[in-house]
């Protein structure tokens, strides 16, 4: 019974469905740990390899190469993976960034019979490449081309979009406002239904600021997908001479999700972050692990 329960709730977060929703959900629940962390309020925060992801303009800052690998497991046998790369020269940047979602062992009925006729599974693939340039002293641009790719038993789904994202600096090595347009495009059907790209604006704000312990930084995102309910993500980070890093995280307007944590550690050019988000439908929670590094 539980394991059922969870592919029901699963077939609503991740399956697409048809034209008067989204498809590709697993958009929707981020890529990276810090991220998660902090509430995946991140539109204003990103200038590592991830920032393609939520806010390609943030690849303008990096000063030199930068990825980060995570990998997500909850919710039963959903798992996830994600890379993302970045490189630049403090003036443009590139990024790359993969994102690879899985549900497996779903049952396959044709009628409601005591045993399946089988198993089978759901995959959904986004890969963005990304460009970025600052624009005078304090604004940054950036784009990203998207490819999108689905698949549910048998059937099969493509497309292309983009993302557009901006980052303004009030002042330097303060205040960061950030908005992003994620998901133009369109895909094929999939089998007979439409399959709606869930388009995505972010608009928020990073404010580091030295306090008690070390140095903090706040996180605010406002979050608006199409054809749903506006959310707020707002997180919080503290960071000890940039070695030991906590996060907290919160998700307004959410059912099955709001508060999240994680903590970071840095050693040389090495990050491990790790990220915890409960799920209250009590099928299983969000744990997420990622490798960082610079060079």
């Amino acid at each position: 019974m539980k394991k059922y329960l969870a592919i029901c709730l699963l077939t609503g977060l991740i399956v697409p469905v048809s034209s008067s929703g989204s498809g590709f959900s697993s958009l929707r629940f981020g890529g990276d740990a810090r991220s998660a962390a902090a509430g995946m309020a991140a539109v204003a925060a990103g200038n590592t390899g991830a920032a393609g992801f939520w806010n390609p303009a943030g690849l303008a800052d990096l000063e030199s190469w930068d990825m980060i690998v995570s990998v997500q497991r909850w919710m039963q046998d959903v798992r996830s993976e994600f890379i993302g790369v970045g490189h630049g020269n403090g003036s443009t940047g590139l990024g790359l960034h993969i994102l690879y979602t899985t549900v497996g062992d779903m049952e396959h009925r044709t009628a409601a019979t005591p045993e399946p006729l089988g198993l089978f599974s759901s995959h959904e693939l986004v890969m963005g490449l990304s460009y970025a340039r600052r624009l005078g002293k304090r604004l940054r641009l950036g784009i990203t081309a998207k490819a999108y790719y689905e698949k549910l038993f048998l059937d099969e789904a493509l497309g292309g979009g983009a993302d557009i994202g901006l980052l303004y600096l009030i002042r330097e090595n303060g205040l960061r406002l950030g908005a992003s347009v994620q998901n133009l495009g369109k895909t094929s059907t999939l089998y007979e239904d439409d399959i709606d790209l869930p388009v995505t604006l972010r608009a928020g704000a990073a404010l580091p600021f030295s306090g008690p312990g070390g140095q903090w930084l706040l996180l605010a995102d406002g979050v608006q997908v199409r054809n749903l309910p506006f959310h707020l993500h707002t997180g919080i980070e503290w960071n000890w001479q940039e070695r030991l890093y906590v996060r907290l995280g919160y998700q307004s307007g959410y059912d099955n999700r709001d508060l999240s944590g994680g903590l970071g550690i840095v050693w040389h050019r090495l990050r491990l972050d790790y990220s915890y988000t409960p799920i209250a439908s009590g099928l299983g929670d969000s744990h997420r692990v990622a490798f960082g590094t610079s060079w």
